[in-house]
């Protein structure tokens, strides 16, 4: 077997063990899929550059994408890199716990010493309903960074739960029931912005499934 074949073969290898698919890959790396069929048929093989960045995102050396590895290496490989990836996304639930436990606890520590300093002016308590919001927002971020996509409900949430704190507080002023409105325009610009987002997905699964369709056609012929 020829090193471009070996390159070729580690590549599609790492591509399947990450979880995504060429055109994912090419978006993530600036390239079009064909170039990552390339590389992946043994048609061309990409630069050290691009292998140097390969090699970050599947969380491996750039040996690993160059040389010829023994099978049993990599079953090892595959199962340490799952142990990693488990241990990665248990890390990454716990800081979005402690995240969640900081606001809850600064809060009491704030309703505390409000407390012991005789404030009076306000219902102390509601802010245990103002970091509710927070909570949201902080779990919005985490999809959003972690599993790179934006989750409509959190967000839609996020907002009806700032409208309800505002009413809960301001129910003493007249007509208060109009910040609903807000929160109907809140959620409109929510739906339009998870619909452009779908549609996008949607011309990907489409440009993902005519690619499979040509290369199926030169298959055959």
């Amino acid at each position: 077997m020829e090193e471009k074949d070996i390159v070729a073969q580690n590549l599609s290898y790492y591509r399947k063990q990450a979880g995504l698919s060429q055109l994912e890959l090419a978006d993530k790396l600036k390239y079009s899929n064909k170039n990552i069929s390339k590389w992946e048929n043994g048609e061309t093989t990409p630069n050290v550059f691009t292998l140097k960045k390969l090699a970050e995102l599947y969380n491996v050396t750039i040996d690993d994408l160059v040389n010829k590895h023994n099978p049993l290496d990599e079953q090892l490989a595959q199962q340490n890199y799952k142990q990693r990836q488990k241990r990665k996304r248990l890390f990454q639930y716990g800081m979005l716990l402690l995240a969640n436990a900081i606001l809850f606890s600064v809060a009491c520590i704030i309703i505390l010493a409000l407390s012991l300093s005789g404030v009076t002016c306000f219902n102390k308590w509601l802010l245990l309903l103002f970091i509710q919001p927070l909570d949201c927002l902080s779990v919005f971020i985490f999809i959003r960074c972690i599993y790179k996509r934006i989750d409509p409900f959190s967000l839609s949430l996020v907002g009806w739960l700032i409208v309800a704190s505002l009413y809960v507080c301001l129910l003493h002023v007249k007509q208060i029931e109009m910040i609903f409105i807000i929160g109907a325009a809140y959620q409109f610009l929510v739906i339009c912005l998870t619909l452009i987002i779908n549609l996008k997905l949607i011309d990907k699964f489409a440009q993902s499934f005519k690619y499979l369709k040509q290369k199926r056609q030169k298959r055959s012929s």
